[in-house]
């Protein structure tokens, strides 16, 4: 009973609607059976910071637009073809476009800058593009911290605004939908609705990298404590 007076004081209108929306996501998914662990985390996250205390209220308005990005993310399996058949989803167009105005001539062949840098891929480069794919939301939520502290509006602005991009982004995707460079280099022209999604093969080369790191990793680990002579200097 006083946890319920706590909520009402802090949600005077419409107390539940706060956590709402992400615990029946998460029911929706345990009547399913598929229910994930993020399901969970999200919606007690989401409810100890609409319900803590006015500080965590205010952080949990803030951060709220983030929130319903992955929402809507998770939906998106519902919807994920509206709008997409084999004639409607751009490839090879948007290739040729590509090469007309903005293409390399290498070798006397006309090339886009992805063909180029595919050829001419370099460790280092692969492992810098990779920073900015892994790390992206994690720089969203600590710059939000960050304006949490120094700037509340500035806050609502910015995740309000990451919100919208991803919105039109959403959009985008069923309004004109374009194939990925990865996908004419695994498929070609032929356009198939049921091909499974690749990372692409600069991603394949850092993911083969760090699983390099990791297995030396468990090798240095497995050896006994002491010096060590290998005949083989391979």
């Amino acid at each position: 009973m006083r946890a319920w007076e706590h909520m009402r004081r802090l949600w005077p209108r419409f107390t539940l609607a706060p956590a709402a929306p992400f615990w029946a996501w998460t029911a929706f998914w345990m009547v399913r059976g598929q229910v994930r662990c993020d399901h969970l985390a999200i919606a007690l996250l989401v409810t100890a910071l609409a319900y803590a205390t006015p500080g965590t209220k205010r952080l949990f308005l803030g951060l709220l637009p983030i929130a319903l990005v992955a929402l809507f993310y998770d939906a998106m399996r519902f919807v994920r073809n509206v709008g997409l058949s084999e004639s409607t989803v751009h490839l090879c167009d948007l290739r040729d476009a590509e090469l007309r105005w903005f293409g390399l001539n290498v070798g006397g062949t006309r090339v886009t800058l992805h063909d180029w840098l595919q050829v001419h891929a370099v460790p280092w480069l692969d492992l810098v593009s990779a920073v900015p794919y892994g790390t992206f939301i994690w720089v969203v939520l600590g710059y939000s911290i960050f304006l949490y502290v120094r700037d509340f509006p500035a806050l609502q602005k910015f995740t309000w605004g990451f919100f919208a991009l991803n919105v039109a982004g959403f959009l985008t995707y069923h309004v004109y939908p374009a194939a990925p460079p990865w996908y004419y280099h695994l498929h070609g022209c032929t356009v198939d609705l049921a091909a499974r999604a690749s990372p692409g093969p600069n991603l394949i080369r850092v993911d083969e990298m760090r699983e390099s790191v990791r297995i030396i990793g468990q090798c240095l680990e497995g050896m006994p404590a002491g010096p060590w002579i290998a005949d083989d200097r391979r």
